[in-house]
């Protein structure tokens, strides 16, 4: 007779905990490095790379006129250094950095210039074109007071103009001197605003010309005047088209190509950017259009300046090294609100964004252990050109990290359960009240480890520490002018307009709160530079220069010393989109700043060992170069 062997029940007996406690801690650590290995490798490529015709805008290789031959004549080798990142090398207003300014610069080729003495549809003189280098429905688009502002589409490019508010003289391009109003209203302003010449005898262009002068206010910066331009605008929604177009915004949250050009005419500020923050993780920019699937759309007003202000958004909190929040925590509840009501109103565009990746937390924590807390400062950023959220399928990226981290939870589970149940069942719990003691003395003790575990693995996003407490250590240093400095009450309005803007634009950012700079930033496009020293110091900051110097450096990208700033190491084309006010603001409290002696070195023109993404050191580096 045979005998059959039944199979011998599954005994946890059997099971050694030490065996089980190894086992979970083996399988964590290996799911831990997945984690790790996915935040490198899951956004490593663009979903999309985008680059536009030379004939919409043209690359240029860096420094400009590089790349001339050397018997080229003198007007078209200044024209390269000087005119081509905006105009274009072929003059057709094509330039590199043309998509941040408004208004885009002028096609030379049309013959349409603005500024001229000549008859309409006849070419300017070559009087005319010097004085451009050198320097009858007006309630229609001026409104009834000539202080409408906001913008209209030029009809020959598509692309927006400003409305010059006509009360405030000093931000006329052509000029305030009344022969220049006069001519402005002969000739025309290109496609912008028509020739009078038809419609007015020159006389009754002149009561016109008269009429434009009895409008104009006191300067901010003479006795009696105020800030009141565009910043200070009461409609909420123009106000926040200004500052969105001026402040940082599109800098992140807008595409680049291989070279820096943003991609502005259909994907403006449609995200997709990838964000370096090691140890923090991988980040992609947020689409701040107002796209109900992929972008605020859905959010109320209030949700997005609590996202600005504070670092909390509907779905997530900000991690501070991908979204420098803690700078715009300074916008008043009126610009934060203008700028939301703006977002909101933008032209929705499809670009899902994917979830952040983090890297593992074994990594993540020893990482942050090394680094001063509670901010891990990280030691560079890395800002990656092309698009890295889909327009073109409602597959959720990031699936793996999910995955890996549901894994772990499932082992950590059941390790924890199988190591309850193994070993005998009279020794799987504490028969005495000291044994109960210990195991719970031990549970508590664990516990407690994986809570300061998990603090040091969020830090600095918690959302138990109030973001004033963020905010006031990311962003000290900045200097408080000396009250008793101030000669007058409009200097002092400048002044702290100046400073408000230093802060909430991110100047701090780079150039250091007491603004001695030296931040090091390498991309191969334009090489490796070192933010320059913009403190008072004579020798080495910019106290020697005058304020038309500064001005041309923040709004054109020229130094004193005639060389040309790359938009992408200077971000001059946003800032080109600052008023008068402002700028003028601006440059009154960088000459309140106390003088730091710090020398930068200077600009190293594109190597081999540049970095192959744009990279930003926040730690103090020296050596040009990716290191």
């Amino acid at each position: 007779m045979v005998s059959i062997t039944r199979p011998e029940r599954f005994r946890f007996a059997r099971l050694k905990r030490s065996h089980i406690a190894l086992t979970t801690i083996a399988l964590l650590l290996v799911l831990d490095l997945g984690r790790s290995i996915n935040a490198r490798v899951g956004y490593a490529t663009p979903v999309s790379e985008w680059q536009p015709s030379p004939s919409d805008y043209a690359d240029l290789t860096w420094p400009p006129g590089a790349n001339l031959p050397p018997n080229i004549s003198l007007g078209a080798r200044v024209f390269a250094r000087r005119c081509a990142v905006c105009h274009g090398p072929d003059g057709r207003g094509n330039g590199p950095a043309a998509p941040s300014l408004i208004p885009r610069p002028r096609d030379f080729t049309l013959g349409l210039f603005k500024f001229k003495s000549t008859p309409h549809g006849q070419p300017p003189t070559d009087d005319d074109l010097k004085q451009i280098v050198i320097a009858q429905d007006c309630v229609g688009c001026h409104g009834p007071d000539g202080r409408k502002g906001g913008f209209l589409v030029d009809s020959s490019t598509n692309h927006p103009t400003p409305i010059r508010d006509l009360s405030a003289p000093w931000t006329f391009r052509g000029g305030s001197d009344p022969n220049q109003i006069w001519l402005r209203l002969t000739t025309g302003v290109g496609d912008s605003m028509p020739t009078y010449a038809y419609g007015l005898t020159p006389g009754q262009r002149w009561d016109l010309v008269s009429y434009v002068q009895s409008l104009a206010r006191v300067a901010p910066w003479q006795p009696g005047g105020r800030l009141d331009g565009p910043g200070q605008r009461a409609d909420l929604l123009r106000r926040g088209e200004y500052l969105v177009h001026a402040e940082m915004c599109g800098l992140c949250h807008t595409q680049i190509n291989r070279t820096g050009i943003y991609r502005g005419d259909d994907f403006y500020l449609a995200g997709g950017m990838r964000v370096g923050a090691y140890p923090h993780g991988v980040f992609v920019s947020r689409n701040l259009t107002s796209d109900d699937e992929t972008g605020v759309g859905k959010w109320t007003e209030t949700q997005i300046v609590n996202a600005l202000r504070n670092g909390r958004a509907p779905d997530r909190l900000l991690n501070l090294w991908c979204m420098p929040w803690f700078y715009l925590h300074y916008l008043t509840e009126d610009d934060a609100t203008a700028i939301a009501r703006y977002l909101k109103d933008l032209r929705p565009i499809h670009n899902r964004i994917p979830p952040p990746l983090h890297y593992g937390l074994v990594e993540t924590i020893a990482s942050k252990l090394t680094r001063p807390l509670p901010a891990a400062v990280v030691t560079v950023l890395t800002y990656a050109d092309g698009n890295f959220g889909r327009t073109d399928s409602r597959v959720p990226q990031g699936r793996a990290q999910t995955t890996l981290i549901d894994s772990q939870w499932i082992v950590l589970i059941g390790g924890a359960l199988l190591f309850t149940f193994a070993g005998p069942r009279e020794r799987r719990f504490p028969r005495s009240v000291r044994g109960w003691l210990t195991l719970v003395i031990s549970v508590v003790v664990l516990l407690l480890l994986g809570l300061v575990g998990w603090v040091i693995y969020a830090l600095p996003t918690l959302s138990f520490i109030p973001p004033e407490q963020i905010v006031s250590g990311a962003s000290a240093g900045i200097p408080e002018p000396d009250p008793a400095g101030f000669k007058t009450l409009e200097e002092k309005a400048l002044v702290q307009r100046g400073r408000y803007l230093f802060r909430v634009a991110s100047c701090a950012f780079c150039h250091n709160p007491n603004g001695a700079g030296g931040s090091k930033v390498s991309w191969r496009p334009f090489g490796t530079l070192w933010t320059r020293n913009i403190s008072s110091d004579t020798g080495t900051g910019i106290g020697a220069w005058t304020d038309g110097q500064i001005v041309r450096a923040i709004r054109s990208g020229i130094t004193p010393d005639g060389r040309t700033l790359h938009w992408q190491g200077m971000i001059w084309d946003h800032a080109s989109n600052w008023d008068e006010e402002d700028i003028r603001a601006l440059v009154a409290y960088l000459r309140m700043l106390p003088p730091v002696t710090r020398q930068i070195p200077p600009a190293r023109p594109p190597a081999a060992d540049d970095c192959a993404v744009y990279t930003f050191w926040v730690a103090k580096s020296t050596v040009p170069g990716c290191r």
